[in-house]
């Protein structure tokens, strides 16, 4: 508990830092501390809602942005009780902003939390339980079509959350390159070694991990997890302790190693984030990478787009597991908002058939059965790949709810490995020294 409530003062200290160069105090994206930011819902206005998410609905050449920006505008024209109004923060900076607002007495009515921090934000107390809203809402509209269950979602017994997106780690190849290079699909992680050496030149990685620490860390950890899982490991045990220091954590790091000592990848990487990853698949500068189904879209963004193939984490020998790495967006109510009940029902149509349908089309895995089976997600050219997604994450995956300080051990592995893969640090000690730092409550 100790080492939970450093975590949070830290976060809360570098948001106040950060706002103290924003003008007008910059506590919040909507500049003001007040719960909902309104009197809403009085004399027969409608209750003013702030949605904050990493998705930004001006930005236009996203398709998830867009579809965002379609589902609230229509969400709004369905009825004249409650206006909700989407507030964009980095994702990288949405979760040290919120714990800082609500512990001022604001922060949002809704919340966009990614699965990975959703205890963080728990134990924080940033949102509150929903289990009320949600137990109803699966029992009756979800019973039998929303793909997660109650058991699923509860942290401590309380659902806190609802997902509204799915997400499966998986690898993005270019496949005009193999074919040049007559090479296939790769079977296993030794075959992905070897032609990702082959697929890459003087101005194209043949394979990349954005190494950065910055954004915390998490093109990093969305490859080194998949990696670790093939070779037989996990992050954390049941306890909560770390153990990505055993033999399989020491496997996963030397191939990602072998990569640069191979010429497939190189020091560039050391200052690439997430966005970066993306933006080399799209650009051609990257041959092959691990990235998340929810990029797809952006990724493909470009004319080479049609040639990037996805493929589940191949392991590393045939007929070895490689389970699939599963995450997902969710939506929760603001600890401080005035309307908990308002914020349900914006919740509620974020998980209608009509909204899923729009994030399938944007790229996105729906949670509803039935979206998979409407007519409109049907004819998507990229339909045959939302099926073999959702059979990946349903046959070998499952949704992890990581420790609170789960980013500062993320940024702490990520220079970790920079050392390791760039340094030649002893990889079996360097781990050691993360782990046992974390283990102890140090970072």
């Amino acid at each position: 508990m100790k080492k939970l409530w450093a975590f949070i003062f830290t976060v809360v200290m570098i948001g106040a830092l950060a706002g103290c160069g924003n003008s007008g105090g910059g506590e919040t994206p909507g500049g003001s501390n007040s719960p909902g930011n309104s009197a809403a819902g009085d004399a027969g206005k409608p209750a003013q809602l702030r949605l904050w998410t990493f998705l930004n609905p001006e930005q236009q050449d996203d398709p998830r942005s867009a579809a965002l920006k379609s589902i609230v505008e229509s969400f709004n024209a369905s009825q004249s009780d409650i206006k909700v109004s989407v507030e964009s923060v980095h994702f990288s900076k949405i979760d040290s902003q919120v714990i800082q607002a609500t512990a001022s007495g604001g922060g949002p009515d809704i919340l966009n939390v990614y699965t990975d921090l959703l205890k963080m934000h728990t134990e924080a107390k940033t949102i509150q339980p929903i289990t009320k809203y949600a137990a109803e809402w699966l029992g009756q509209e979800g019973k039998d079509d929303y793909i997660y269950s109650a058991d699923q979602l509860k942290l401590n017994g309380e659902i806190m959350a609802m997902p509204w997106e799915a997400r499966v780690f998986t690898l993005f190849y270019r496949k005009d390159l193999y074919d040049t290079a007559g090479l296939k699909a790769p079977e296993t992680l030794p075959e992905l070694l070897a032609a990702s050496k082959q697929v890459g030149d003087g101005s194209r990685l043949g394979f990349a991990v954005g190494m950065s620490e910055g954004a915390n860390a998490a093109s990093f950890m969305e490859t080194f997890i998949p990696i670790l899982r093939a070779a037989g490991g996990q992050m954390f045990d049941a306890d909560g302790k770390a153990v990505f220091n055993d033999d399989a954590g020491v496997k996963a790091i030397n191939f990602l190693k072998d990569m640069v000592d191979s010429g497939a990848m190189n020091n560039q990487t050391i200052s690439m984030t997430a966005d970066d990853i993306t933006s080399g698949l799209k650009a051609g500068n990257i041959a092959t990478a691990v990235s998340g189904t929810m990029r797809a879209s952006a990724i493909r963004g470009s004319e080479i787009g049609q040639n990037i193939l996805t493929m589940p984490m191949p392991p590393f020998e045939k007929g070895q597991p490689a389970p699939t790495m599963v995450a997902g967006q969710t939506l929760a109510i603001g600890a401080n908002t005035k309307h908990p009940d308002q914020a349900w029902e914006f919740i509620k149509y974020y998980l209608s058939k009509e909204s899923q349908i729009k994030w399938a089309e944007a790229g996105v895995m729906p949670v509803l059965s039935s979206a998979y089976e409407d007519a409109a997600v049907t004819a998507l050219p990229n339909y045959e790949e939302l099926l073999r997604w959702k059979q990946e994450a349903s046959e070998s995956g499952q949704i992890v709810f990581y420790p609170a300080d789960y980013t500062l051990l993320s940024t702490d592995l990520a220079k970790a490995a920079q050392r390791i893969i760039f340094q030649n640090a002893p990889a079996k000690e360097t781990l050691d020294a993360v782990a046992g730092n974390y283990n102890a409550g140090k970072h």
